[in-house]
């Protein structure tokens, strides 16, 4: 039998370890975008939202049911909820949470169509509510239908005037 030769254990140099480490840092995920950073596309997801069919509180529904009418709103104001609720009477209720995103106070004008089952008008549409958003404030915009039974509820806002 032969003596096996055992060959020495290579050493990584230090310059090639650093260069490894340095391309796998260079290889690291991104931190997670903040909802104000994504408000563009999370506002775009928006469409009219069914009013719940039986009497109930307000529930989430994401943020479907919201439309901006000013594009550079959807950059500076982030829709962060909207909920609806049916009341006893059958009158439809909204509620939208929006978060001021921006370093400077905003004006932020709100209405609300009322949509009946066949997708026309079940009322006329509200007047145009204004609201005070402070800087990273978030506030709350809300209506109640007046008609009997509303199917649908869409929101619009454009920058106040």
């Amino acid at each position: 039998m032969r003596p096996s030769r055992l060959l020495p254990p290579r050493r990584a140099s230090l310059p090639v370890l650093g260069l490894g480490l340095l391309a796998m840092a260079g290889c690291a995920a991104p931190p997670p975008a903040t909802p104000c950073e994504m408000a563009v596309s999370l506002n775009a997801q928006a469409a009219a939202e069914l009013a719940p069919a039986q009497e109930g509180p307000l529930t989430s529904v994401g943020r479907r049911g919201v439309r901006m009418t000013d594009d550079a709103l959807a950059a500076m104001v982030l829709v962060e909820d909207v909920q609806t609720g049916r009341r006893p009477n059958g009158s439809v209720e909204v509620a939208v949470r929006l978060l001021n995103c921006t370093g400077a106070p905003l004006q932020v004008e709100a209405a609300t169509q009322f949509i009946a089952g066949g997708g026309a008008q079940a009322e006329p549409p509200t007047v145009w509510k204004r609201m005070f958003l402070p800087p990273r404030t978030n506030r709350v915009y809300e209506e109640i239908s007046t008609g009997p039974r509303p199917a649908a509820v869409a929101v619009d806002l454009r920058i106040g005037r």
